[in-house]
């Protein structure tokens, strides 16, 4: 398992901050004889300086989305391909509340990654390091039990697990 890393990203905590920053940046506009009915019209200096006091009234962003990312690309195909699917993705989802996504592209063993491209992983990001956590570990677990239920015969050596 390679674990490329985690981050938090800020977004709005809710979906009523958002809209209440929104409203409030276009109350802004309106006062400032910037939004009517035909359109948008540039604000003067002087207007421009009442809408950036209006955006700068909206509460900040706070951290909420943690995220951890799962290099896959070296595990077998039968493996790579079930967490691949979104039937997986939605179950993650609905059991954690974190989103799963693809990233990269596949690039086969003894190849070398092309320039501006990475190897196959999922990005896990989710509300809280718990639920990320989590949401990681119920994945590789799915990893282990596709490997598992390969059997000996499909073993292919040299690769990044063990059958026992």
């Amino acid at each position: 398992m390679s674990c490329i890393g985690t981050s938090t990203t800020t977004t709005p905590s809710g979906p009523g901050e958002a809209q209440a920053r929104a409203q409030r940046i276009i109350d802004a506009l309106k006062n400032a004889g910037a939004l009517k009915p035909g359109g948008y019209q540039l604000p003067s200096s002087a207007t421009q300086a009442q809408l950036l006091a209006a955006m700068a009234k909206a509460p900040a962003a706070t951290p909420t989305n943690h995220t951890v990312e799962i290099e896959i690309n070296d595990y077998p195909q039968p493996a790579r391909w079930k967490v691949m699917q979104k039937t997986t993705h939605n179950q993650i989802t609905e059991f954690t509340g974190c989103a799963v996504t693809p990233r990269g592209i596949y690039v086969a063993p003894g190849t070398r990654v092309p320039p501006g491209e990475s190897k196959l992983r999922l990005h896990i990001e989710g509300p809280t390091a718990e639920a990320v956590k989590q949401a990681k570990t119920d994945l590789m677990a799915m990893i282990e039990e596709a490997i598992q239920a390969m059997g000996p015969q499909q073993a292919i050596p040299g690769g990044r697990y063990t059958v026992v």
